[in-house]
């Protein structure tokens, strides 16, 4: 006669791409059958190294993971003890699971999870719909995915909709989760408002659920976040001056990082936008080089004729060897080091403000207005945002014309000041 057994190990063939978190598997045998299962049970790349084969458990003091690891294996020894011995040693594998491992008990029709909820209504809802532009279906499931990481750090993946409607203490947990630092996931905490921009994508699916009759009420009627941002880091034409006029002898290879930031102060383009700009996207015509390209993040068109200082960057990279391979406008280099280099160009310069790719987008703004480019549509057009809310995008159209006059605008501005 068999004796039935159970085995915990880290599977790290299933180790998250975006959470770096592996996922601990139970794996339960008796005789020759087995099966086996993923628990709600992670460990961070941090304690990994920790884990003891021969104990099944992390060597470390107070954890999680030891915690409901020991759960599951009391659940298992009193197996034995409250179960028929005739019936105990004939328990297939999966029956045993059944008993011992918590949340896999087949759920009625209105404990369905919080998670599947979720991703079946983005599925089924959001994706298909017209109604949703591109740019909001990336937010939707941008808010999704923080919703299940959130579920996997803290072990509660099979949370189902209405225990997480019946209280507020795991939206309250949810919204500590965005706004906090957690190392083991190398996650900075967001603001308020960007927290709040998430929150308010799971809003709507919650309410989807209650007037379904699967939930209650919302659990996030009492979580109060601020909604408006901080005003935006901007540098001034001082200091951008300080960055174009900037030498590199000591360290040449923080030259392209600072090209690349100031392109993208000329342009208005995020990094992602200047990391895909390929050559392509800049024609050049007898009125200038004419830069036609699409948002990466919102899909939203980009068109303006280049000036001056961008159209030197442009020329400096055309035939260097990284952008003759990809045919893109400058040298593509990942955002890890893009931030890195740019604290250094931060020290370098002197300036005190913190340099980010955001800050190069808002400082093209600011200055566009300083600049006297006052034309609202101009300026979405340069931009990439849209008008659709507005009664401007139904009876303005940018032509090339307000395009080649904005350009001079901005050019002169910016010759006066950076020369």
């Amino acid at each position: 006669m068999s004796t039935p057994t159970i085995l915990f190990y880290p599977n790290k063939a299933k180790t998250g791409k975006r959470t770096k978190l592996t996922p601990v598997y139970i794996r339960i045998r008796n005789g020759k059958q087995k099966t086996e299962r993923k628990l709600d049970v992670f460990i961070s790349p941090n304690d990994l190294g920790f884990w003891k084969e021969d104990t099944q458990r992390l060597n470390t003091q107070k954890n999680r993971v030891n915690a409901e690891l020991e759960k599951i294996e009391t659940k298992f020894q009193g197996l034995k003890i409250i179960t028929d011995e005739n019936i105990y040693y004939k328990l297939s594998p999966d029956q045993i699971a059944e008993k011992i491992l918590p949340g896999y008990s087949t759920q009625s029709s209105n404990q369905v999870s919080l998670i599947s909820y979720v991703e079946d209504y983005y599925k089924n809802v959001i994706t298909p719909s017209n109604s949703f532009k591109k740019g909001t279906k990336i937010n939707y499931n941008k808010s999704i995915n923080h919703l299940s990481n959130f579920l996997t750090f803290n072990g509660l993946r099979h949370l189902s909709l209405l225990d997480f409607c019946s209280s507020g203490k795991y939206a309250q947990k949810f919204k500590n989760y965005l706004t906090s630092n957690i190392t083991e996931l190398a996650k900075v905490g967001m603001s308020e408002p960007s927290a709040a921009s998430i929150i308010k994508n799971i809003k709507p699916i919650i309410n989807s659920a209650i007037v379904e009759g699967k939930a209650s009420k919302s659990p996030f009627e009492k979580i109060k976040l601020k909604y408006k941002s901080p005003l935006k880091i901007k540098l001034t034409v001082t200091e951008v001056k300080s960055l174009k006029d900037a030498t590199f002898y000591d360290m040449p290879t923080l030259e392209i990082y600072r090209d690349k930031f100031l392109f993208a102060i000329f342009t208005g383009l995020s990094y992602g936008d200047v990391e895909k700009l390929k050559r392509s996207d800049i024609i050049i015509s007898k009125d200038g080089y004419y830069l036609d390209t699409v948002r990466k993040k919102t899909g939203f068109s980009v068109r303006q004729f280049l000036v001056d200082p961008a159209i030197e960057i442009y020329k400096k990279y055309e035939n260097h060897i990284d952008t003759m391979i990809t045919q893109t406008v400058l040298p593509t280099r990942h955002i890890n080091n893009y931030n890195i280099n740019l604290k250094l160009l931060a020290v370098k310069c002197k300036i005190t403000k913190p340099l980010t790719t955001n800050i190069a987008r808002h400082s093209c703004r600011q200055l566009l207005g300083n600049a006297g480019v006052a034309d609202v549509p101009v300026q979405n057009c340069i931009m990439g945002w849209s008008e659709r809310n507005t009664m401007s995008y139904f009876y303005n159209s940018v032509f090339n014309d307000k395009l080649i006059e904005a350009r001079d605008t901005f050019n002169n501005y910016l010759k006066k000041h950076l020369s």
